[in-house]
């Protein structure tokens, strides 16, 4: 399991603060301040044979939410929410009566977040991708690079913002749901309708790593999220129809509110060339 990500919350006036991936020429290399080493108090949490990714705490930092690809009760799911004790122990499905064996749908589910109160639990779903079609052998074929990875994890297409209360036994389809279209495909209909995969970085880094670029962070009100879509942020208020987008932060992702409520951090990167569309 990757190492725990550590997460602060709140909102007032929106200012952005992001992490480029190239520093300037003059600018200086970050020089951490030293500290002792804290190896000896790692703890192994999960032993999963397939990946385990997205960690986040607890409202009461007991317990540590996480993704799987796949639990005894969805074997065959790409996406489970779980949870397990911050000192180790058995790792048990979140969401009822949606997770659980026997459950009449497996979802595709990711970067599950507690709101502040603990009593409700923001997650992605991925509710569509692009169907892994062959790369067109015309001039587009530089853009469009489909290996076994891009196979196994296609680009996304939609996804939902989903919050539910953790105590929830209904389906998700009653709970409040932004759905996003999220761009980096074109179907091009002179090319026999292949798909050309765009190079946005939010697109390559989830077929390449699972990392998930349109994770919510919750605002300290509870009433609000901020996500990405792959090349903005956005800030829902639970329950509306749209989420208004957060001006100046193209390409960014990976948001979070700082405790005073003052600030966002985000994370931003370079599109590099996309091809056509």
């Amino acid at each position: 399991m990757t190492a725990p990500l550590r997460f602060v919350l709140g909102f007032a006036v929106v200012v952005a603060i992001f992490a480029p991936i190239a520093c300037s020429d003059d600018v200086g290399p970050f020089q951490p301040a030293e500290r002792p080493s804290a190896n000896d108090s790692i703890i192994r949490l999960t032993y999963s044979a397939a990946d385990d990714h997205t960690p986040a705490w607890s409202a009461n930092s007991d317990t540590v939410y996480y993704s799987a690809d796949g639990f005894q009760t969805q074997p065959t799911s790409r996406g489970v929410l779980l949870s397990v004790p911050r000192r180790s122990g058995t790792a048990n499905p979140l969401l009822l009566n949606v997770q659980e064996a026997g459950s009449v749908a497996e979802h595709w589910l990711l970067a599950p977040t507690a709101d502040p109160t603990a009593e409700r639990l923001a997650f992605i779903e991925i509710v569509e991708t692009w169907s892994p079609h062959q790369c067109p052998v015309e001039s587009f074929s530089l853009s469009c690079v489909l290996d076994e990875t891009a196979a196994r994890r296609p680009p996304l297409n939609r996804i939902a913002v989903r919050v539910r209360d953790v105590e929830a036994t209904g389906t998700l389809d009653g709970d409040p749901t932004l759905m996003i279209d999220l761009r980096g495909v074109t179907i091009v209909s002179d090319s026999g309708m292949k798909s050309i995969v765009h190079n946005y970085p939010f697109q390559r880094l989830f077929a390449e790593e699972r990392a998930t670029a349109v994770r919510a962070s919750w605002a300290p009100d509870g009433e609000r999220l901020v996500l990405s879509d792959g090349l903005q942020l956005l800030i829902w208020t639970v329950g509306a129809d749209s989420a208004e987008a957060v001006p100046n932060t193209e390409d960014g992702a990976w948001p979070a509110w700082s405790p005073d409520g003052e600030w966002i951090a985000f994370t931003t990167g370079r599109q590099r060339s996309a091809g056509p569309g």
